[in-house]
């Protein structure tokens, strides 16, 4: 998946060395919390639907396994609650 920065009205392609896959329809999120975007689910036309979340802190994504998340799908929306 590519990435990319919008800085002084351009978008600006960055270089990251772990990503998650291509994909449409995912929810995602700006944690103010802790400074992070959060990515969850998706869709792909080989893999179907996802349920991965991914953390993007800036420069890196990071694959992460919370113990509680909804199940694979697409189109959803997403809210983050700092108390969880």
């Amino acid at each position: 998946m590519r990435t990319a920065e919008h800085l002084k009205g351009e978008w600006i392609q960055l270089e990251t060395h772990n990503a998650p896959s291509p994909r449409a329809n995912a929810a995602i999120a700006y944690d103010e919390v802790r400074a992070n975007v959060v990515l969850f689910g998706g869709f792909n036309c080989a893999d179907g639907c996802f349920g991965d979340t991914w953390i993007f802190n800036g420069s890196n994504w990071t694959e992460v396994h919370p113990t509680r998340r909804p199940p694979r799908t697409s189109d959803q929306q997403l809210v983050l609650v700092p108390a969880w």
